[in-house]
């Protein structure tokens, strides 16, 4: 609610990842500790804040501490976002919605953002069309899977509010596939995929069959990737891979 024309700055005792502390990074507010504050009460001047700047955050990526940015808005300059989710909003006081608190952040980073009427005006998904004006979908677990499908057989990408976190800690518009996370669901269907094949041993063709068609009647893949899914969590590459 404060104008961007105003100096404000957010005091805290540490860097956190609440969409508070996300947006004062998004719209390039310094976030201080409150050591700060206590400095300046002591000499009973503004003493110099760079000494007292607080991290960006520890990226989920490498593990590293970053610096708040030097820069704002240039994060997803050129990209169009579509913000939805389905999740209800609570009715404790300061509840806000996935779409509330997102929203706002993703237009301070320098993306367009993409109504979703398409997807919330939508009454089946025979009748879901996706248009042409964004190129990516940002949303969460409420997602409906058939969704998702249609809107990445469009050529869209569909992430999560991981990718654009670490995005942001990082600085850096990270590559939508760099951590099973950064899926829009968080990774869970694919952490699911993974525990029902991995009980699966080589040589049980039967059981296999009838995990695959599982997988195939759910929607998360077509018996073909599931095949292909199947050899590779049994590779180490993959176990490497997915965390």
């Amino acid at each position: 609610q404060v104008p961007m024309t105003t100096e404000a700055y957010l005091i805290a005792d540490n860097h956190y990842r609440t969409h508070k502390y996300l947006h004062a990074i998004a719209r390039g507010m310094p976030c201080l500790s409150y050591r700060w504050v206590n400095a300046c009460v002591a000499r009973d001047c503004l003493v110099p804040r760079h000494a007292y700047k607080l991290p960006a955050g520890m990226s989920l990526l490498n593990g590293e501490m970053y610096p708040l940015p030097d820069v704002r808005g240039k994060l997803l300059k050129g990209r169009s976002i579509m913000v939805y989710s389905k999740t209800k909003v609570s009715h404790e006081p300061g509840a806000v919605g996935f779409k509330t608190i997102w929203s706002p952040i993703v237009e301070l980073l320098g993306a367009t953002l993409v109504s979703d009427d398409c997807l919330t005006g939508c009454k089946s998904i025979d009748q879901l069309f996706v248009p042409n004006d964004f190129d990516i979908l940002f949303t969460d677990a409420s997602c409906p899977v058939e969704v998702v499908q249609k809107v990445e057989d469009a050529g869209k990408t569909v992430v999560g509010s991981e990718w654009l976190i670490t995005s942001i800690i990082m600085a850096e518009c990270l590559d939508f596939k760099a951590h099973t996370r950064f899926l829009y669901d968080s990774g869970l269907s694919l952490e699911k995929i993974k525990q029902e094949v991995k009980t699966v041993t080589n040589d049980d063709d039967e059981e296999q069959s009838a995990i695959n068609s599982r997988l195939f009647e759910r929607k998360w893949f077509t018996l073909t990737s599931a095949k292909k899914l199947g050899r590779a969590f049994n590779s180490h590459e993959m176990k490497q891979r997915i965390i």
